[in-house]
């Protein structure tokens, strides 16, 4: 059951408190009072992934520090025996890929932090979870819907319409002018909505392709791998003995 919902940095609110009690609660409120924004709140800034893999703790937890600034672009910002935590590298590489993000790998240098715990089971097994913070991605969104979505559309609408009813004022057709213009301003709010609609559905999408990258690496480390790939002189070596 739901007892309490924290709300911040979701479209206009800033934060935000409730605190349900027993029995039936119900949100009411009028027509842009913010009731569906407060469902809309719900989608998280948190991705997470646990699984037990083979290999002991010390083993996978290296495997796991040597992946991450190889194949996902990040570099290490704390590091403990058993938690390890990384950030994009902020170089013209990791810029440029948190532009782009093109493709599941590039997925997690859009996170302000990913942590990797690794947990011994016994000399063979160890149990790894990866969380993944979104929050800053999602701030960015919110600020975009505000920006696009109310303060744009707010400013295009009062640049029409206060000539038009600064001209129709005191004509015959005022009235029909007015509700044009009523109309008009029903249609924006319209396009607003559809703006945030189509930013939160992006930012939903986005999660998904996070959360399935978290999926990939942890099959990696079941499968075995997130081996260090074999040096150059090894790979021409083989080339030319056919090993």
């Amino acid at each position: 059951m739901l007892t309490a919902l924290s709300i911040r940095d979701v479209v206009l609110i800033e934060a935000l408190d409730l605190d349900f009690h027993d029995g039936l609660g119900v949100l009411t409120g009028e027509t842009g009072a913010g009731k569906s924004i407060l469902l809309d709140a719900l989608g998280p800034a948190h991705v997470d992934g646990q699984r037990t893999v083979p290999g002991n703790a010390v083993d996978v937890q290296s495997r796991i520090e040597a992946w991450m600034p190889r194949m996902e672009s990040m570099a290490v910002r704390r590091k403990s025996p058993q938690r390890v935590s990384w950030e994009p590298r902020r170089t013209a590489l990791g810029n440029a890929l948190r532009v782009i993000s093109s493709g599941n790998r590039a997925e997690l240098v859009r996170a302000d932090q990913v942590t990797a715990m690794v947990s011994a089971v016994d000399d063979a097994r160890s149990v790894v979870r990866f969380d993944v913070e979104l929050s800053g991605l999602r701030r960015s969104q919110r600020n975009l819907a505000i920006a696009l979505g109310v303060v744009a559309n707010a400013a295009a609408f009062v640049l029409v319409s206060t000539p038009i009813l600064f001209i129709a004022s005191g004509s015959p057709n005022e009235f029909a002018i007015g509700s044009s213009v009523a109309v008009l301003g029903a249609a924006q709010a319209g396009v607003g909505y559809a703006l945030w609609r189509g930013l939160r559905n992006s930012y939903r999408r986005t999660l998904a392709r996070v959360q399935l990258r978290v999926e990939q690496m942890l099959d990696e480390l079941e499968d075995g791998g997130m081996q260090s790939p074999p040096s150059l002189l090894k790979q021409v070596r083989g080339a030319l003995l056919g090993e």
